[in-house]
């Protein structure tokens, strides 16, 4: 298996590791998993995107690259249903889209702004108390997504995201 789905299986494993009053680390580990799961298989498979015929350690270098804040703020764009034609997007990126963002490609970067901001409450809020049920369903949420990301990740508009989430301030720029 790959790092990714090894992740989403740990993030599952966790979540359901004490059949008995979950221990809140546990839950929390689960939780932050979940997102780097999706993460890990985002930019591995957006180095492959960007770089098919560099070699594999040339594209574990380029995975240091992505910016999780960028990566964020790429999803938001991505996410909404007027991706193309919303004014706050870089006009570049949305001259590159050829037809409105798919459901598979919203779902996807709804799911990610989701579980990071979910990782970041599991990781720093510790007035927050998690449920074994809210950490299966992070999981379930990165599992869909990653099934949704599988059904379009050869397709043109996987290209553009994969582009925009390595390079969003390159589409910034007034060209």
């Amino acid at each position: 298996m790959s790092l990714p789905h090894d992740l989403l299986e740990q993030a599952n494993h966790l979540a359901n590791r004490e059949k008995k009053r979950p221990k809140q680390a546990s839950l929390r580990r689960s939780i932050s998993t979940s997102y780097y799961a999706l993460f890990h298989l985002l930019t591995q498979d957006a180095t492959g995107i960007i770089g098919p015929n560099m070699k594999h350690v040339a594209r574990e270098g380029m995975a240091r690259w992505f910016n999780h804040g960028e990566m964020k703020r790429v999803c938001n764009f991505f996410s909404a249903a007027t991706a193309p034609t919303n004014k706050d997007a870089p006009k570049h990126l949305s001259a590159m889209l050829t037809a409105p963002v798919s459901a598979d490609l919203r779902s996807v970067a709804s799911a990610f702004i989701r579980l990071q901001e979910a990782r970041h409450d599991a990781d720093y809020n510790l007035t927050e108390t998690w449920t074994r049920l809210t950490a299966q369903q992070h999981v379930n949420i990165a599992r869909e997504a990653f099934e949704s990301w599988a059904r379009l990740k050869k397709s043109h508009e996987a290209n553009v995201f994969a582009i925009a989430l390595i390079s969003l301030k390159l589409f910034d720029k007034e060209r």
